[in-house]
């Protein structure tokens, strides 16, 4: 079997973590500026006068939040990962992980689409029916929250029951994840209130899961780097290569339309 560490790959995954939260933050605050977040209580004739008037600023922070979203997919299989291969040969844990984060993924992408359909028609459509394209919009935004902790608790779990000699990720990593999947919870709340701490522009609906998934993202980032060179470390004391992918500088590929990756060699990775 196989058993050489690919370098290159997991940081580029681990990488698409940050990426993503950038991504949605720039998508957010300069082009959005939801702050506050618009009320559920807003008639609507202010829903559909808030995306006439700013139609292209809100196209533009969709297109910003769409690519985040997609970029969720590669940096949660960078955190699966690391389950995986201390589960021998039954992966439930893992396996629940990449099913719960690919209907993560799919729904995090559709967010945008009722929001998107709104700031492309808005000044076109009724009133009434711009307010449900918005209300659609943050109800996939935060209502279908279960897959996501679904995700972050197997996640946890998995790194909480990691044999000692095995672990490269802080117990208390688990711990924090575990915390994170109920913190992220109260967003499905949004069904019984239109005003409030648990409405959809509310602190504990938007704002405590808002802020507090994207710290765990950029520290479960730091600390997976860190144990990814851990791993690295341990893997040269123990003879098994790391590599990783690189072009030298001097080679060009061949411009026939062949699909010929006789440029593309391993390299060992540099720590």
């Amino acid at each position: 079997m196989e058993q050489r560490l690919a370098l290159s790959s997991h940081r580029l995954c681990l990488l698409a973590g940050p990426t993503m939260t950038v991504l949605f933050l720039v998508g957010w605050f300069a082009c959005l500026k939801w702050i506050p977040a618009p009320s559920p209580m807003m008639t609507p004739d202010a829903v559909a006068a808030m995306f006439v008037e700013h139609r292209v600023s809100f196209q533009l922070g969709f297109v910003c939040m769409i690519i985040a979203a997609a970029l969720m997919g590669p940096w949660a299989v960078s955190m699966a990962m690391w389950t995986r291969k201390t589960e021998a040969r039954f992966p439930v844990l893992t396996y629940t992980q990449l099913v719960a984060v690919a209907a993560s993924v799919c729904i995090f992408v559709i967010v945008y689409i009722p929001w998107g359909v709104a700031a492309f028609d808005a000044g076109s459509l009724p009133a009434p029916i711009i307010q449900a394209l918005n209300h659609l919009g943050w109800f996939f935004f935060l209502f279908d929250v279960a897959p996501f902790s679904v995700w972050l608790a197997a996640l946890g779990v998995g790194i909480l029951w990691n044999p000692g000699e095995h672990r490269l990720l802080p117990r208390w990593a688990g711990w924090y994840t575990l915390v994170e999947s109920f913190a992220i919870a109260p967003a499905i709340m949004i069904l019984f209130f239109k005003n409030g701490p648990f409405a959809y522009n509310g602190f504990l609906a938007l704002w405590w899961p808002f802020g507090t998934f994207f710290v765990w993202v950029v520290l479960m980032t730091v600390l997976t780097w860190k144990a990814l060179n851990a791993q690295v470390r341990l893997d040269e004391a123990n003879g098994v290569q790391v590599y990783r992918a690189q072009i030298d500088e001097d080679e060009v590929p061949a411009d026939d339309g062949s699909t010929d990756l006789d440029h593309v060699r391993p390299v060992p990775a540099a720590i």
